[in-house]
């Protein structure tokens, strides 16, 4: 008999075993969602990978639009948003991740620390 791993459960078991209990106490005071949890989580992988500083299996995940083509657009500082034509592909990080990372504003983005990062997003997450 085989198994059938899909991409999110693995990403999210990894998520899992990396998260800490500092972590989950960041969004105390409102609503824990496991949805805000994933996003944090999310938006903290997507600032390592603009710093550099991500884990090296997640070299190729995610490229900039301006690695797409070579047209200077407006797009071209973003992420590249994967085409993807199945439900399950569209909840993949691969796909979440980029369209998340887009919708944060400038003055959360553009941090120079993970620390002032994780701070700016919760503020952000927990006004929602």
């Amino acid at each position: 008999m085989f198994t059938v791993v899909r991409p999110t459960q693995n990403f999210w078991n990894l998520q899992k075993r990396k998260m800490s209990r500092r972590s989950c106490k960041c969004m105390e005071g409102a609503s824990k969602t496991v949805r805000n949890i994933y996003k944090y989580q999310t938006g903290k992988l997507m600032f390592l990978f603009t710093k550099n500083l991500h884990p090296k299996y997640f070299k190729s995940m995610f490229i900039l639009t301006s690695q797409v083509h070579s047209y200077n657009t407006r797009t071209s500082k973003l992420f590249y948003s994967f085409p993807c034509r199945t439900n399950l592909r569209q909840f993949s990080v691969r796909f979440q991740g980029p369209k998340f990372f887009n919708s944060l504003s400038n003055n959360i983005k553009d941090c120079e620390s993970i620390s002032l990062f994780s701070k700016k997003l919760k503020e952000f997450l927990l006004s929602l």
